[in-house]
This record gives structure tokens, C-alpha cells and sequence, in this order.
């Protein structure tokens, strides 16, 4: 129960971190997609308690997805 517990409070800090809607993390605060701004990978890491929450740039190595932005 405490790693189901950990994996939704992850789930919620990593859409919060968001300042847009992606897929299933809907936001009425921030409606549309942005992928100008939230291309990026979300890290979350859990040590000693402490949950850091960061953001990291995709490399693209083959295609960029074209369309929302």
C-alpha cells in the first residue's frame, strides 16, 4: 500500500509541475498543450524521504513531433 500510495503522490506532483494538459492530466487551469514550453521529460526521485520533482529536455535522435505547437 505505501508504493501505491508514493506512485499517485509522484503522478500528482509531476502533473502539477505542469503548467499545461497532457493526455490524461487534464488541467482546467492550463487547458491547452504546450509543447513549446513542456516537451520535457519529468524526473521524479524519492531519497530519504524527500521527493525532488525536475524537469529535463528531450533529445529527439530520429523524429520531433509536429502539430499541437
Amino acid at each position: 500500500m505505501g508504493n501505491l500510495i508514493d506512485v499517485s503522490e509522484m503522478m500528482i506532483r509531476s502533473a502539477m509541475m505542469r503548467k499545461e494538459t497532457r493526455t490524461m492530466f487534464m488541467r482546467e487551469d492550463y487547458p491547452e498543450r504546450d509543447d513549446t514550453n513542456w516537451l520535457k521529460h519529468i524526473v521524479v526521485k524519492k531519497e530519504r524521504g524527500q521527493m525532488d520533482v525536475y524537469a529535463i529536455p528531450i533529445e529527439f535522435t530520429y523524429l520531433r513531433p509536429e502539430g499541437n505547437d
